[in-house]
This record gives structure tokens, sequence and C-alpha cells, in this order.
């Protein structure tokens, strides 16, 4: 029938949304991971304090370390072993309107809509929305006009900072080739969102809902009286252990090759409940001509849509950087690189269930005022169906091919600039209609420069920097825009050509990240 039809579709569409959002989509430096619509930072641009105050844009020149990620040919530039050690301190503060949340009203309303509501509850009178609907409320008196969602009915906010050992390496040249291993972490996350009514709309129809009983903070149609509530509670961490090469194929031409374990540990929860869809204690149930009519009270039935999704597991790929380093000369280099994204295949588990029961109601009372009693929903909601495992989700790390170039005008000024084509198209979602937008591959520029100035002698150089790098909208929602800028700064001292501190930072609008950097050369 098509009641149970399309309140089975209700719960898919949640699920599925959920699966969509679980996936992993990337922003670049610093990368953002979207589980369950909340924004995690990944950072897979090289690591380094030094690329960072540049805006990123080090492919050209990957003369130290971070080169492994960078662009594993510039490590042929290093002649002497090093140490390298990398602390990253990061902080998230951003809002975004809820995707999820237009969906759950959207499938609220086509439950209501059903008019074909003989399975489920056979007797109900006209619904709230659809063709035959009243103009008005029966309680509130207020327009119906169901199936309107506006734009940023509701949001979700997160807030987050950490501070950790972000990348640690060893470099060792040989007399016609240079090794190296290193450890890299991009991301360590643990955050929460809730869903919050924007101030604008409180008095529009709309009313926040705080946290009660064990269930999150919601949104309130104040129109339909129906509650929307939701959170994302998730725990990540990716680190990554490689092994790089690099030798020169000329005097000016170099290739080097990073070979990498990529682990990544993923704790995530979705949840979403609808309650009051239905909106039973607003309808008056006639029986028949000689009974009177019935219209049941709030503690007098349960009328619940509820999903959650985990993705939990730990999950390992293999992955490699391909990189080509071109010095035309000492003004003038060149540099592509081939990243090449990992993949992996999470553990989920779902429960939901829909539920609408009369089972608050005394069976005296629905003998009398019923026909046909066993017609009437009053079986007790049941606990929720509990699937131990559904298909894995599948997380993807998309591609990047990027090239740079670098200018020395001098001796002492360095300008270089980045294009990276990321294949973000691989992360495109299955579509859920009036929400979703295709995913398309997308150029990223980066642009940076650095000045050094000389402290005392030629071995005690300072150095100044300052880059930008855009960040283009790849979340595959209309609703949510995740377009930023980034504004970078940083600088750098070195002494006796053996020890080097660097610190930069980045600035955006949703994030901040500071990286400090030490080398010690033998």
């Amino acid at each position: 029938p098509r009641r149970i039809t399309l309140l089975s579709l209700a719960v898919v569409l949640l699920l599925s949304t959920s699966a969509i959002e679980a996936q992993i989509r990337f922003e670049r430096f610093p990368r953002a991971l979207e589980l369950g619509k909340l924004p995690i930072q990944f950072s897979l641009a090289p690591p380094g304090a030094r690329s960072l105050g540049m805006g990123g844009a080090f492919i050209a020149i990957a003369d130290d370390a971070t080169a492994s990620e960078a662009n594993p040919a510039g490590l042929t530039i290093l002649t002497k072993p090093e140490f390298s050690f990398h602390l990253r301190d990061f902080s998230f503060d951003g809002t975004i309107d809820d995707p999820k949340a237009a969906i759950a009203f959207r499938v609220a309303n086509e439950v209501r809509a059903d008019e074909s509501s003989t399975t489920r509850i056979p007797l109900r009178p006209v619904p709230l929305c659809g063709p035959n609907a009243p103009a008005t409320h029966p309680v509130t008196g207020a327009a119906l006009t169901c199936g309107v969602v506006p734009p940023g009915s509701s949001q979700r906010q997160s807030t987050d900072s950490s501070s950790d050992l972000s990348f640690a390496s060893y470099v060792k040249p040989f007399p016609k080739w240079v090794f190296s291993v290193y450890y890299n972490r991009f991301a360590n996350f643990t955050a929460t969102s809730d869903i919050l009514l924007p101030a604008g709309l409180q008095a529009s129809g709309f009313t926040q809902l705080p946290a009660r009983n064990g269930l999150p903070s919601g949104v309130r149609d104040d129109v339909l009286l129906d509650e929307y509530r939701g959170s994302t509670t998730t725990e990540i961490l990716a680190e990554s252990f490689g092994a790089s090469g690099a030798f020169k194929i000329t005097d000016r031409l170099a290739f080097g090759v990073s070979v990498r374990v990529t682990s990544l540990d993923v704790n995530n929860t979705d949840f979403f409940q609808i309650e009051d869809f239905s909106d039973l204690e607003l309808d008056t149930f006639q029986f028949g001509e000689s009974l009177p009519p019935f219209r049941p009270t709030r503690d007098q039935f349960t009328d619940i849509l509820l999903s959650e999704r985990r993705v939990v597991g730990e999950e390992s790929d293999i992955t490699y950087n391909l990189g080509l380093l071109w010095n035309a000369n000492q003004r003038v280099s060149a540099g592509l690189v081939l990243k090449k994204g990992g993949e992996f295949d999470v553990p989920t588990e779902s429960r939901f269930f829909d539920c609408i029961s009369f089972e608050g109601i005394p069976a005296d009372t629905i003998e009398r005022i019923v026909l046909d009693p066993s017609q009437f929903p009053t079986t007790p909601c049941s606990a929720p169906t509990t699937l131990a495992r559904d298909t894995p989700e599948r997380i993807v790390i998309p591609d990047l091919l990027g090239a740079g170039i670098a200018l020395r005008p001098n001796d002492r000024l360095t300008l270089a600039v980045d294009v990276n084509l990321i294949t973000y198209s691989d992360l495109d979602p299955s579509p859920i209609r009036d929400v979703t937008e295709p995913i398309d591959d997308e150029l990223e520029v980066h642009v940076g420069g650095e000045y050094v100035f000389l402290a005392g002698n030629a071995r005690n150089p300072v150095t100044i920097r300052a880059g930008y790098f855009n960040e283009p909208d790849h979340d595959g929602f209309r609703n949510v825009d995740s377009a930023d800028d980034h504004f970078t700064v940083g600088t750098g001292m070195a002494f006796q050509n053996r020890y080097q501190f660097d610190v930069a930072a980045s600035f955006s609008d949703r994030q901040d990240v500071v990286l400090f950097s030490f080398v010690y050369r033998q």
C-alpha cells in the first residue's frame, strides 16, 4: 500500500542521506572532511610551516623534507642528512545550513500529503496537506503551506581545536639518489554538531528546541507542530607512514616517488528523529454517523520516524605520489606532481523505525468508537530495527594533479604559483531531489612568496612569507556553500646552516591553522 511504501521511502531517504554525507570530501589546505555534514579538517597539502606561509605554493620549490608530500623529486636538492618535526595547532568554528533538516521537512510533508491511508490509519480523515487539505490549520489557524522549506530553516554548528605532531621525517642523501622515511598525521578530530535555528527565523514559524531526555536539540515547525532533532558526533584519526626515493635524470631534471600506507580510524554517529509528523493530535476522527467524533491527545499515541547510522572502523590503503622537478637555472624552476588518493571501506551499522500507534487509548474506548477495532493501530512500538552490518561505507580521497612554477628575481626573493586539479567528481553522491547538486572537478590556485634577510651573516638568514589560496565549493549540497579564501603568513630563522625554525599561520572565515617546524641537519 502507498502509505507503507511512503514511510519506507522516508526512512530510506534519511538513511541514504547519512550514507552520502558519510563520504569524505576533501577541501584544499586545510582539507575538510564532511562526515554527516560536520566539517572536519584534513590537511593533504604539504605539511610544513614554510609551505603554509607561502599559501601552499610549493610544487616547484620542494627543497625540504616535506617534499615527500609536496613533490618527491625535490628531495634531490637536499645534500645533508636531516631530521624534521612539525607541530600543528588547529581551530575550527563553523555554521552551515543543514541539508538533512530540509529532507526531513519534505519527508514529513509527503507523509501528511498521502491520501491513501487505508493501511496504517484506516479511518483517518482528510490529511492536513495535499490537494484536499484545508486552507488553515485546525488548531493554530495558520495558513498551511506544506512542502515549502525555507532556506536556512535549521543549521549545524561545530567547534573544535587540537594540537598535535603533524609530520616527522628523516632524509638520507646518497651519491646518486636520496631516501626518506616519514610520518604524516593529517587529521585528529573529535567534535559534535547539533541543529540550531537561525535567529532570523525564530519569529517566522519555527522554534528552537533544547535537548531533552537524552535527545539532541532541534527545530519545531510552529504551523504543523512537528519536531525535528538531530546530531552528528565524529571521532577521526588519519595518518600515513611513507618512504620516498628521488634521483636526478639529468643535471636539471629530477624524478621522485613516495609510497605510503594510510590508516583511517573513524567513529561517526549520525542521528535524526521526527516527532509528531503525522499530526494525529490535530485530527478529528469521525467513525460513523452514530458515533461521536474523537480527537486523540499527545499522550495517547506515539508518532516517530527515527534514523541512526554509525560508520565505525579502522581501514588502510596504499597510495603514492609521483613528482618531477625541473630547475631551468638559478632563477626559474617548475614542477609536476600526481597524488593518488585512497579508498577505505568502513563498516556501517544502522537502526531505524517508523511508528504510528494509539497504544495510549484504553481498549474499551477503541471498542466503543471503532467499528472494526482490529484495524486500529494499537500495538506498541517495538525497538528500532538494527542492521548489524550494512554495505561498507566507501570513503574516498580524490586524486590531485598539480603544476607549479617558481621565480627568483634575485637571491633573496622567491615567488611561486601552483594550480591543482582535484577530482572531486569521484565523491559525487547519489541524487536526492531538491537538496543535492553535482560535484565537479575543481581547480585551486595557490600563490605565495618569501623574502630572505641576512641576520649578522649569510649563515643566519631570517625569512618572511605570505600567500593565498582559494577553496572551491564542492560539498554537493545546494544550500551549503563550502567555498572559502585563505590568507597565510609565516617567518623562519636558520642558524649556522644546521638548525632551522619556521612558523606559519592560515586564516579564513571558518578555520585557523598555526604550524611550527624544526629541522636539524647533520
